[in-house]
């Protein structure tokens, strides 16, 4: 018999779980990365936008990464 038919289904069970693993935690670092980024930058910002022109004054929820995009916006 050859190998692929001799591996138990706890085999293949671990051998996909470890692809997976591998697969989605350095999305989820990345994402876990930059949400922490732009929130840092949201928190240094945001308090020097002007009020008329900070949407979280006319929005009843926060625009997270506004303050990334203005300081983007005054980089260039």
């Amino acid at each position: 018999m050859s190998d692929a038919l001799k591996t138990s289904g706890m085999t293949r069970l671990r051998n996909y779980f470890l692809t997976g693993f591998v697969v989605c935690a350095p999305l989820a670092i990345t994402a876990y990365i930059a949400w922490s980024l732009i929130g840092w930058v949201d928190s240094w910002v945001k308090p020097y936008i002007p009020v008329r022109y900070n949407p979280d004054t006319y929005l009843p929820f926060p625009v997270p990464g506004f303050g990334l995009i203005v300081a983007l916006i005054l980089i260039t």
